[in-house]
């Protein structure tokens, strides 16, 4: 394993003193651990759904633009910000409570990525949803398109948050970890390498693929084991072994 995936996570890009100490809070201490910490469960974001075809309690990701905003406080002092978004099926406003700050990131105009479940509240919103602003050149989105992971989380760390730290850990160090199976076993046992499994199991492309990765994790888990023990060969390691889910 290479030393730098040893390094302190305190020094990665976004994480700091603070972050460091909740992560560790999830057993995070090194980079390692990071590219190990893998998803509790997914949400499928490959689909943007129209405004004029929502329901109440679907979870949905939407892209519009903000046709208005406003900031208020509730007689008990609660700020409320909230904005409402049209894609031309229809309107939706979205609402975020004690989050006064956003209302220096919107403008009228503004062209955005919604993410969220939708509630009634006298007519149809979504309160506190994940968001995106779209660049002027289109891009910039990292959250919908494609299957989003969903972690375990602590006090003070939300799964946006923390999916950017994993998403730049995976970028900048996923092309160090070492193969562990030499390339006749990949081919035999008809495994991917264990760097796209990394990366499969983080984002995965579909229920294939997260097969994949899981097969080859679980495979690595039985590798590890025996070579503790003994040098690996095929006349004791067998790929039947794994688990049948695998």
């Amino acid at each position: 394993m290479s030393d730098v995936l040893h390094n302190n996570v305190q020094y990665l890009k976004g994480v700091g003193p603070r972050r460091a100490k909740m992560l560790e809070r999830l057993g995070i201490v090194t980079v390692e651990d990071l590219l190990y910490y893998f998803p509790r469960d997914y949400q499928d974001r490959r689909t943007i759904s129209p405004i004029g075809t929502l329901r109440e309690g679907e979870f949905v990701a939407i892209r519009g633009e903000v046709l208005a905003k406003s900031l208020s406080k509730t007689r008990s002092g609660k700020k409320i910000f909230s904005l409402v978004v049209d894609d031309g099926s229809g309107r939706i406003p979205c609402v975020w409570f004690n989050q006064a700050y956003l209302d220096n990131v919107f403008e009228q105009g503004d062209e955005a990525v919604f993410i969220g479940k939708v509630q009634r509240y006298r007519t149809l919103q979504m309160s506190n949803p994940e968001f995106e602003k779209v660049k002027e050149d289109g891009g910039g989105l990292n959250q919908v398109g494609r299957i989003i992971p969903l972690y375990p989380l602590t006090e003070g760390l939300n799964q946006k948050t923390l999916r950017t730290i994993i998403d730049r850990t995976l970028d900048e160090f996923l092309p160090v970890i070492p193969e562990l199976l030499p390339p006749d076993l990949l081919e035999r046992w008809k495994v991917i390498p264990l760097r796209a499994a990394i990366r499969e199991i983080h984002y995965p492309t579909g229920s294939d693929g997260l097969l994949s990765a899981r097969k080859r994790l679980i495979l690595d888990e039985f590798f590890i084991l025996d070579r503790k023990s003994t040098r690996l060969n095929s006349s004791h390691t067998d790929i039947s072994r794994m688990p049948s889910s695998a």
